[in-house]
């Protein structure tokens, strides 16, 4: 048996593509804007100190966890099945939160009129605890309205 010797077939280099060439003229009005940005920029830096706006942006920043803890509460206690009771109305439930996120104390602060209601609705909020812990800077002492039928 013999073997023939295969012939190399060379292949062109395929062809360089260059990139096509910016506008001249840049379209729009973005370059007038930001020349026009950092007019308006270094007006209002000039006028107000640093350490200021520094200050106010670190306490903008920490209120953001304390801006949103009285929503984490109301989720929990939304989550919470509603008791079944007969009774119409609603009850006003007051409470407090502990800093390690018990509940620190709860009460009836307007009363349906019906004894059951009154304490389901006190029951929803102890069945809501453990609350996350309060950040710095939380209200923790919240106030509200639980319907019945």
């Amino acid at each position: 048996m013999s073997v023939r010797p295969q012939k190399r077939v060379e292949r062109p280099d395929p062809p360089k593509v260059t990139p096509a060439p910016h506008p001249a003229k840049p379209r729009g009005n973005a370059d007038r804007n930001a020349r026009a940005g950092t007019q308006s920029g270094n007006a209002a830096k000039a006028s107000q100190p640093r350490q200021a706006s520094k200050e106010r942006t670190q306490k903008a920043q920490g209120n953001a966890a304390a801006s949103n803890y009285p929503g984490q509460v109301m989720r929990r206690i939304s989550r919470v099945p509603r008791p079944r009771t007969s009774a119409r109305g609603e009850a006003v439930i007051t409470f407090t939160i502990a800093a390690n996120g018990s509940l620190a104390s709860a009460g009836v602060a307007g009363s349906s009129g019906f004894v059951a209601l009154d304490q389901a609705a006190l029951a929803v909020v102890r069945m809501a605890q453990p609350f996350p812990p309060p950040p710095t800077g939380a209200r923790r002492s919240y106030s509200i309205k639980i319907k019945g039928r």
